[in-house]
């Protein structure tokens, strides 16, 4: 296997890094390192695990650019197919088959929603399509991804929190009631307080 020397650093890992304590920094910098340069993972502590796994997608693409750079610029069929034959076992052994349907990465594979909320039992549970799209009509304002973000990252440094596959969309909806802005929720205008006193005075007849 060639030996890699270098990978991309993007400011945005910097910036959000500097908000931890120094040697939970200092483990995450260490992560990120060992990942980028020879695609091992560590074990990390909650608040820096959970900060590397939104880091992690962009190396793991970079990755993916420099096994593709040592074929030519261009990877041969077999070795996509066996890429995707792999990743499919180990998508199919994490999750389950009860959401083996939903869970795709949004960067790689165009779904929705690619943002996995951590479980009890380990897995992680992805919003199906439906629910995804009933939630954004009932929260308008609301920027889905970014919460369900938050939300991942919440979990991960609250394992004592996590939720069943069945107790999670519930969990997701009290989250962004509490969290969403009154800009959802309807105001009382002239008119609609006129026709509520009409109603009362028809009920009343």
């Amino acid at each position: 296997m060639t030996e890699k020397n270098s990978f991309i650093v993007y400011r945005s890992f910097y910036i959000g890094i500097q908000a931890l304590k120094k040697k939970d920094r200092l483990q995450l910098y260490d992560a990120i390192f060992e990942f980028g340069l020879n695609h091992n993972e560590i074990d990390l502590k909650p608040l820096p695990q959970a900060m590397f796994e939104l880091i992690k997608p962009q190396l793991e693409a970079n990755h993916r650019k420099f096994l593709n750079g040592k074929k030519g610029g261009k990877a041969t069929q077999e070795l996509w197919a066996k890429g995707e034959q792999i990743k499919g076992q180990r998508e199919g052994q994490k999750k389950g088959k009860a959401i083996a349907n939903v869970n795709v990465n949004v960067n790689e594979n165009g779904n929705v929603n690619g943002v996995g909320l951590p479980l009890k039992s380990g897995d992680d549970y992805f919003l199906t399509t439906d629910l995804y799209y009933e939630i954004k009509k009932t929260f308008p304002s609301c920027d889905l991804d970014g919460e369900l973000k938050k939300m991942r990252v919440w979990l991960l440094s609250n394992p004592s929190k996590r939720k069943t596959h069945v107790g999670t969309p519930r969990f997701v909806t009290n989250w962004l009631s509490r969290n969403t802005t009154n800009s959802d929720q309807k105001t009382d205008t002239y008119a609609s307080i006129h026709e509520a006193v009409m109603q009362r005075k028809n009920v009343r007849k």
